[in-house]
């Protein structure tokens, strides 16, 4: 019988050794190649350590371009109008109703320590005002004022100056002598401006001192604590003292310290401390819109007492060496009007 072979059947025979040697050679030649384009262990070190340095110059930099950035002072506007009515409506006759809203409140804050804002301002009166838009919760900030009045027929004139020995700017007449008036025995030692007295704002029950959260409170006259930390939702952080040495009219005279950002632990309930003890600081806590210390003077039954008429209160003058740059910004100001 005939046996017929099958086609589909491939023998597969052994490589030969010449074929080994050609792979291992080809499969060499490619790992050198490979090898060889790639940089040395050396030389990545090198350039991962360029990388972090790079990246930790670029991390270091960018705060102090944060802490540092350019800002431009933005250019005076002027603003002239008649009165006409209360204030915010004589400026809103030839101003937006916003900017009126925001000059007038600002412009009170200066008028009110020379005219009386409810019966004091007369039809016909002249208000010009010289401002510049800042980036802060008041909008604008006045340079210089003048109000002409015809009841007390007199022109009143606030200029905006900081000398070098002061933290803040402070309004001061044409004599250099200053418009707001000061309290002795003061619970601040420094603040900004006094933005709301009691002739402003009658329901307000208390003054307004603006100044930075931290700055520290300190008591006026020596007292006892008696509440502390009080409806907070409106008070914020408070505080509640009788002053023991200082009477209103032979009634004892209690005080309120209000819209705090912290309360010293010597401040407990029940102690008695000395005149210039630390009590706290000032902070925005509560129904607070910025930060300021609210500062309430009252009798026992809850009579409200006004500051300036309890403290004895002066002004203050720029000294002479400070009057020549004054009297330079004054008239370059008055230029503008």
């Amino acid at each position: 019988m005939r046996r017929y072979r099958n086609r589909s059947y491939v023998h597969r025979s052994k490589p030969s050794p010449l074929m080994i040697m050609i792979s291992v050679g080809v499969l060499a030649a490619v790992a050198a190649l490979i090898f060889w384009r790639r940089p040395a262990p050396s030389v990545k070190k090198v350039e991962a350590t360029k990388e972090r340095v790079l990246k930790a110059q670029t991390q270091n930099q960018a705060p102090t371009v944060a802490q540092k950035p350019e800002t431009s002072v933005a250019p005076l506007q002027s603003l002239s109008a008649s009165i006409r009515g209360p204030l915010p409506h004589s400026l809103r006759r030839v101003t937006t109703w916003e900017k009126a809203r925001f000059l007038s409140a600002l412009a009170a804050r200066l008028l009110i320590w020379k005219v009386d804002l409810r019966r004091g301002l007369r039809r016909g009166d002249k208000i010009r005002i010289l401002y510049r838009p800042v980036n802060e919760q008041s909008r604008f900030q006045i340079e210089a004022m003048m109000y002409k009045s015809r009841k007390h027929r007199k022109t009143y004139r606030f200029y905006r100056f900081q000398a070098s020995n002061q933290k803040f700017a402070v309004y001061y007449d044409e004599q250099g002598k200053t418009v707001e008036e000061y309290l002795e025995s003061s619970p601040l030692k420094t603040y900004e401006q006094v933005t709301s007295i009691l002739k402003m704002r009658p329901r307000h029950k208390g003054v307004d001192f603006k100044a930075p959260v931290g700055t520290v409170i300190t008591l006026p006259y020596r007292a006892r604590v008696l509440r502390k930390n009080w409806n907070t939702r409106y008070n914020g952080l408070c505080l509640k003292v009788e002053f023991l040495g200082k009477r209103h009219r032979r009634r004892r005279v209690r005080a309120l310290f209000l819209h705090l950002h912290k309360v010293y632990k010597a401040a407990k309930p029940g102690a008695v401390l000395r005149a210039g003890t630390p009590i706290g600081e000032v902070g925005n806590t509560g129904r607070s819109t910025a930060a300021h210390l609210h500062y309430q003077l009252e009798t026992r039954r809850r009579r409200i007492i006004d500051p300036f008429r309890f403290h004895r209160t002066y002004q203050r003058s720029l000294p002479a060496g400070l009057m020549e740059g004054f009297q330079t910004r004054r008239r370059s100001l008055d230029r503008r009007f």
